[in-house]
């Protein structure tokens, strides 16, 4: 066995092992740890391939992250506080995937004590390349728990697109139709930006410049942003628009691809205009669309967020825009979160922290509320 790391190789070369290993997701790919590293630091990035020979067994985007928290000082396994991505694997027997799971998490390991990390996070996306292709089968999905993780669970909305268009849009809610009908009756016009577009770089700038002036300060570091941009020439993502009469654009919807999957990446609309449009009901409809006369399968409108959970609050936002999501339709496929910690100390006040926070939370209210109301 060898271990080859990210920094050690070309991204065309990361990403043919990538194809070779079929639980592979868009976040093993080299663009997206690109754009991880772009927030964490590339210094950070721990990210390997477990080689046996000269055929790649596991893909294992990794971090670390220095964190102040409770007043202290010390190291996780994060892109910046976003989980590592759970190893993919080869296809094995049993026996030899379970050898070879315990190989990947002891190489795992030794890359933690190095660095003295106190906890780790994993995320396990449900559309890797097999599941897409149409391969459900859903053994091996929380064998981490067998190494010490704590594993949870969080849905994320996902439309069918191989389904017709007549029933996608009899699946979505009623008022979601009226809002995409209203948009429509409003003259929003939908246009799509990508490749040799040649006015993809300035419609993305807007974008970039949109998103900062809605945040009031730039969130995240600008070669990030590039990276993006860069992946939009590459015709590996799409940016879509809504404007009005006058051209003005007031909405912006960029997504990425990996496969034939599609997901929103990022969204935001101009302001000034979110009380007389609601732009973004339409545009993510338009690019659905899109998607499904370009023959990509499926669509990730993204992670559902709208109840209290022992482990994160969702913000009022959050519960928002979950709800424009849900009435989309589509199903709901699970992201698992898996965590592990290394310091008994820093365990102890973390879930003493989350559980103040979740008994301080509505959820009992909410509850009493499903039950009694």
């Amino acid at each position: 066995m060898k271990v080859v790391r990210f920094k050690e190789m070309s991204n065309s070369e990361w990403d043919a092992y990538l194809g070779k290993i079929r639980e592979s997701t868009y976040l093993h790919a080299s663009w997206y740890i690109n754009y991880l590293n772009a927030i964490n630091g590339k210094e950070n990035c721990q990210s390997f391939i477990l080689f046996d020979g000269n055929d790649p067994i596991a893909i294992c985007p990794l971090s670390i992250f220095k964190v102040e928290n409770f007043g202290e000082e010390y190291v996780e396994a994060t892109f910046k506080g976003f989980p590592s991505i759970y190893p993919a694997v080869v296809r094995l027997t049993a026996t030899q995937r379970r050898r070879t799971i315990r190989k990947v998490f002891a190489q795992i390991d030794a890359i933690l004590k190095t660095y003295a990390v106190k906890r780790i996070e994993f995320y396990k996306h449900p559309m890797n390349l097999d599941v897409i292709n149409g391969d459900f089968e859903i053994f091996n999905t929380a064998e981490a728990v067998s190494y010490g993780y704590f594993c949870d669970i969080k849905n994320s909305v996902i439309i069918d697109l191989k389904r017709e268009e007549e029933r996608l849009m009899h699946e979505m809610s009623q008022y979601q139709r009226k809002r995409i009908k209203k948009s429509k009756n409003q003259g929003l016009v939908i246009r799509e930006y990508k490749g040799e577009d040649k006015d993809a770089d300035n419609i993305f700038d807007d974008f970039r410049l949109s998103h900062v002036k809605s945040a009031g300060r730039l969130t995240r570091p600008i070669e990030s942003w590039d990276i993006m941009k860069s992946l939009l020439k590459e015709n590996k993502a799409s940016l879509f628009t809504a404007s009005i009469e006058n051209g003005k654009n007031i909405s912006y919807l960029y997504c990425g691809e990996f496969d034939r999957l599609s997901f929103g990446w990022s969204q935001v609309n101009i302001d000034e205009y979110e009380t007389q449009y609601s732009p973004r009901h339409l545009l993510e409809w338009e690019a659905m669309m899109s998607y499904k006369k370009r023959g990509f399968l499926y669509y990730e409108l993204g992670v559902k967020q709208d109840s209290p959970q022992f482990n994160y609050i969702p913000t009022e936002k959050e519960k928002s825009i979950t709800q424009v999501k849900e009435r989309y339709g589509g199903e709901l496929y699970s992201w698992l979160h898996f965590e592990k910690f290394f310091d008994k100390d820093l365990f102890n006040k973390i879930y003493a922290h989350r559980l103040e926070k979740f008994l301080n939370s509505n959820y009992f209210l909410s509850q009493n509320e499903h039950i009694y109301g």
